[in-house]
C-alpha cells in the first residue's frame, strides 16, 4: 500500500543563502512564492485546492523557518538573498 505522503510533499527545497541552511517543503515553496506575488490567503487556498487553514499554517511555518513574524518580513528575508538570484516566479 502506498505511503500516505505523496512522492511531491516529499521533495524539499533548500534556500543555501539565508544565515543557516533552511529546508522547506515544496507546498511551503509554492505558498512561500505565491505570497511573494502578491496573494491573499484566500485566493491560495483556492489556487492550491487547500483550506485557508492549511495556508495559514504553511505560512506559519514558512515565518518560523525564517525566523520572521509575518508575511512583510519572510518577502524582504527572501527577496534581499545574498546570492542575488532571482527565484520568484513569473505570473
Amino acid at each position: 500500500m502506498p505511503n500516505s505522503t505523496s512522492e511531491s510533499q516529499k521533495m524539499r527545497v533548500q534556500i543555501d543563502t539565508l544565515p543557516n541552511t533552511i529546508i522547506l517543503i515544496e507546498k511551503q515553496m509554492l505558498v512561500l512564492f505565491k505570497l511573494l506575488n502578491g496573494k491573499a490567503y484566500k485566493s491560495i487556498a483556492k489556487e492550491m485546492g487547500i483550506s485557508i487553514a492549511a495556508v495559514r499554517q504553511y505560512a506559519h511555518r514558512i515565518y518560523k523557518k525564517l525566523n520572521v513574524v509575518n508575511k512583510t518580513q519572510a518577502i524582504i528575508k527572501y527577496a534581499t538573498r545574498s546570492d542575488n538570484k532571482s527565484y520568484l516566479p513569473t505570473k
